[in-house]
């Protein structure tokens, strides 16, 4: 907020009486352009918060008592949103940006619909934000026993193996890294997991490459699994 108000005081004076005409303009777009950066990440970081809040309250698959068990929630339909939902990113970074799963699969789950996608929506972000210009990004779901298991895979630099936990701690940030961030999606989504019974899990990517996220939550009644036809929804976007 400090340097939102700064920000904004410095694009006033430039547009004031007493500012030179000649650089004006420009040295007030770069003044807002600031402004609107600082925007976006203040309304990440509350908007994480204000789910982590939520999910400490929301009752979840283990809740004692006489609780009311979370509905049941398809989770290849809020992972199929949250992948049209981050395309524009994604070729925002012209980045290879697909949704693949076996034609006619369902994965029922005991969860709050709004709680899963944002789990599953912070490991997307993170795949679009911390994998450089060109990358491919793939998001699947599939049926592994009785767990539904939503996937995010990059090519990314990747996370060391050493460093695949640690980067669950909230606040949690890597050494080197200058990308913007809180350092808190990561562990809402473990925690807003682990709050309906599941797991998220950081692996290798591609060919070594890359990190390979997996959410994992129990399957409830109904599941069924469909041929394995993949589809893709999106080819490799436009440079």
């Amino acid at each position: 907020l400090a340097i939102l108000k700064t920000q904004a005081e410095f694009a006033q004076r430039q547009l004031g009486a007493g500012a030179d005409p000649a650089h004006a303009p420009q040295a007030a777009r770069e003044a807002v352009g600031g402004i609107v950066t600082q925007l976006e990440q203040a309304a990440r970081l509350t908007s994480q918060l204000l789910a982590l809040a939520r999910v400490r309250q929301h009752p979840g698959s283990d809740s004692p008592g006489d609780a009311e068990p979370p509905p049941l929630t398809d989770a290849v339909a809020v992972a199929e949103q949250v992948a049209l939902d981050y395309l524009p990113l994604a070729r925002g970074k012209q980045q290879d940006f697909g949704w693949e799963r076996p034609a006619g699969l369902a994965l029922p789950v005991r969860a709050d619909a709004a709680l899963l996608r944002e789990a599953f929506a912070n490991l997307v972000h993170n795949a679009i934000q911390y994998s450089p210009r060109g990358s491919r990004i793939t998001l699947s779901a599939a049926r592994a026993g009785d767990v539904a298991r939503l996937v995010v895979e990059d090519d990314g630099p990747g996370i060391p193996a050493e460093e695949r936990e640690k980067v669950f701690a909230r606040f949690y940030r890597r050494v080197g890294n200058t990308e913007p961030g809180s350092g808190l999606g990561l562990a809402i989504s473990r925690e807003m997991a682990a709050r309906f019974g599941g797991t998220v899990e950081l692996g290798e990517g591609v060919q070594g490459r890359g990190v390979r996220a997996v959410l994992g939550l129990p399957v409830g009644e109904g599941g069924r699994i469909g041929v394995e036809v993949f589809e893709r929804l999106e080819s490799k976007s436009k440079a």
